[in-house]
């Protein structure tokens, strides 16, 4: 048997902008980790003739947001005191807070012995839980500046997994914009989560599985002009649709799991449309493309460019993300579409007294 215990410190965690809401978000955060550290404070996995089990505490995550609560509402009473002159008034004790993993390992495999093999399971259950409880409360999970700390390497480089915009999806939806993603109770997404058993697959077997893969990896990466070919992959891996059946196939199906009113479609068809164009360009040309350099300041057309591709990202990732969601809300694990053909009765005749 294998054990080891692996280190990371979170560094900056908690949200990025602050929202008029932000209270009530740090109840709401507070109480899901508070369910994770009772419901995910182990995890299994079995990798060719091995089993992993990693033990964990997510209290300091708990305590930190907390602290976190405490000091908002000080700086917004001393705002309101003070005005502008609280920015220097008040000292913000920003505290980075650290995890550790026990990890076991029983049996033995060819890569078993290799020293990087506990940390991979590690890895593989942040993801687990970055997906779970940003499905749940969008934003509420932030890996951006987890560094792993160990003996052999001091402080490895950020991870940056981030939940920045799932963060802006939760307040599109606090703001009233439709469709955004939702809500939902974290132990409804962990049990279809658990039912789902990804397990440590590296590659996707199913079109739900394509679809969370390619949102990780829009979560793992800067938003550039390939994002957008992303997003198709995964509203494309959701809706069952293929290369050549067409655009309106793709938003009649979301208008319908999304239950969308007439309103909300043609504004959704309208955005997707751009979205569907601007991957068009890219993929089969007509795009003009940025220098590597991509220097705004040089060129100010830049900044424009990069608004539309993140309005356009921004828009595209909300829809994915609420389409996962409906379906977990419904139990479902993928999307069948059945078409059927209905005969048509011979017309009527046309009597003498219509002529």
């Amino acid at each position: 048997m294998i054990r080891e215990e692996i280190v990371i410190d979170l560094g900056r965690i908690g949200r990025t902008n602050d929202h008029g809401q932000s209270d009530e978000i740090f109840i709401k955060e507070i109480e899901l980790w508070g369910k994770i550290n009772e419901r995910l404070n182990s995890k299994s996995y079995t990798h060719d003739g091995v089993s992993a089990e990693i033990y964990t505490d997510w209290s300091p995550v708990i305590e930190e947001l907390k602290k976190q609560q405490t000091r908002e509402r000080e700086f917004n009473k001393l705002l309101e005191e003070n005005g502008e002159a609280a920015w220097e008034i008040y000292r913000f004790d920003i505290k980075e807070p650290k995890v550790k993993f026990l990890v076991s390992i029983q049996g033995k495999n060819e890569v078993s012995e290799y020293k990087w093999y506990p940390r991979f399971f590690v890895e593989k259950y942040l993801y687990d839980i970055f997906l779970i409880a940003n499905l749940s409360l969008p934003g509420s999970c932030e890996f951006l500046n987890v560094r792993f700390i160990s003996e052999r390497e001091k402080e490895s480089e950020r991870y940056l997994l981030s939940s920045y915009n799932f963060e802006e999806a939760l307040y599109n939806q606090l703001d009233g914009v439709r469709p955004s993603p939702i809500c939902l109770p974290v132990s409804s997404v962990i049990d279809w989560y658990d039912n789902l058993d990804t397990g440590i697959k590296q590659k996707a077997e199913s079109p739900i599985e394509k679809a969370i893969f390619s949102l990780l990896h829009l979560c793992k990466s800067d938003v550039d002009e390939t994002s957008v070919v992303w997003l198709f992959h995964a509203l494309e891996a959701i809706y069952g649709t293929r290369v050549g059946e067409g655009f309106s196939n793709l938003i009649n199906r979301l208008s319908i799991l999304l239950q969308l009113d007439s309103k909300e479609k043609a504004k959704t068809k309208k955005k997707l449309r751009s979205m569907y164009d601007y991957r068009s360009s890219i993929v089969h040309g007509g795009y003009q493309v940025h220098h590597p350099l991509r220097n705004e300041v040089i060129d100010k057309r830049l900044n424009e460019d990069w608004l539309r591709t993140y309005e356009l990202f921004q828009d595209g990732f909300n829809l994915v993300v609420l389409s996962i969601q409906i379906m977990i809300q419904n139990g479902w694990y993928g999307i069948e579409v059945k078409e059927s053909l209905i005969g048509v009765n011979a017309p009527n005749k046309q009597s003498k007294s219509d002529v």
